[in-house]
């Protein structure tokens, strides 16, 4: 993956500045209308790409050095209660679109555990300095002492820890949802905001409302962060890893993702109000917080629009506290 990611420059040619496959970036991305002929073009966009690359990799080997066990507090963590959670509240620090931030946050807005977020630099992490852990979600836990704060990271973990407190059970028929969410649904909803370059471009652009972040760091994640989105997303990981799972490959990728939420509809949520029945289980809210974490962007609307999953969205709403969207 690594050296892959160092060498991308025959990977860009195949997956996008030779098909055409960058959608609608060309010269309004790059800039490319002052270089004649297109090699400067080329040559810019291969050595961002490049830089990137070189950043992600080691990016990688920063996240595989530390945890979540290294800086988990289990053992004090263990012996809080739901409502010590609701008194106390926890900093969450997260990207806003992550979905594995947004099934945390759901679950935090469902159990009505207050939250401060903070919104992490993509490119530089510099909200989690000090912290011994870089992958986002990551919360810490206020406590009776305001100099002491409890860590947790890995969003499965916390949402089951949590879940615990407040008495939600988890089945087998649970597990077997949140495996989907994790292995299948992020995946595909990754794969449909990354189908070109422009979208990850696009996506990249929720960075621009975080106050907090410089202007020069929102340019640079962008400018890192898509054409190397695009290529872990579409080249390396996540189509790679779909087709593994029985994705043709072949096809609207929009199509594959509405059959996967109407499959949840139909086979999870079935004629109940939700998976849980009455109410709703950790999977309904896992998957909800996924699909909430794009809450505004066009394939939210497409969702509520093209899919069976919209009223189910109505109750899940209303049970976690949002107000309904208008399309």
């Amino acid at each position: 993956m690594q050296h892959a990611l160092r060498g991308t420059g025959r990977s860009l040619m195949r997956s996008g500045f030779k098909t055409g496959a960058l959608g609608r970036t060309g010269v309004r991305w790059m800039g490319s209308s002052a270089i004649s002929g297109g090699s400067g073009y080329m040559l810019g966009a291969l050595a961002v790409v490049g830089a990137g690359g070189t950043m992600y990799a080691a990016r990688l080997r920063k996240n595989k050095s530390s945890t979540a066990d290294d800086v988990n507090d289990t053992e004090a963590i263990s012996k809080l209660s739901i409502d010590d959670l609701r008194k106390n509240g926890v900093i969450l620090y997260r990207y806003l679109t992550c979905p594995f931030c947004g099934k945390l946050k759901a679950f935090l807005d469902y159990q009505k555990i207050p939250y401060q977020l903070v919104e992490v630099d993509p490119l530089f992490k510099s909200q989690m300095k000090g912290l011994g852990y870089s992958k986002v979600p990551f919360i810490q836990i206020n406590t009776e002492n305001p100099d002491e704060k409890l860590s947790m990271g890995d969003s499965y973990e916390i949402v089951s820890s949590f879940g615990k407190k407040a008495n939600m059970v988890e089945t087998e028929e649970i597990t077997k949802w949140r495996k989907w969410v994790s292995e299948e649904l992020v995946r595909y909803m990754t794969l449909n905001l990354s189908r070109t370059m422009w979208e990850c471009w696009d996506s990249a652009a929720y960075i621009d409302t975080a106050d907090e972040i410089p202007a020069i760091n929102k340019f640079l994640s962008k400018a890192f962060g898509a054409p190397i989105m695009y290529l872990v997303v579409n080249h390396f990981v996540t189509r790679p890893k779909l087709k593994k799972l029985g994705y043709s490959g072949v096809g609207d990728e929009r199509e594959a993702l509405f059959g996967q939420l109407d499959s949840w509809i139909s086979t999870g949520v079935s004629s109940s109000p939700f998976h849980g029945g009455k109410a709703p289980s950790i999977a309904d809210v896992e998957v909800y917080g996924v699909i909430n974490a794009l809450r505004g962007y066009p394939l939210y609307s497409e969702i509520l629009e093209k899919t069976t999953a919209r009223e189910w969205i109505g109750r899940m709403d209303k049970q976690c506290g949002r107000e309904p969207f208008v399309l």
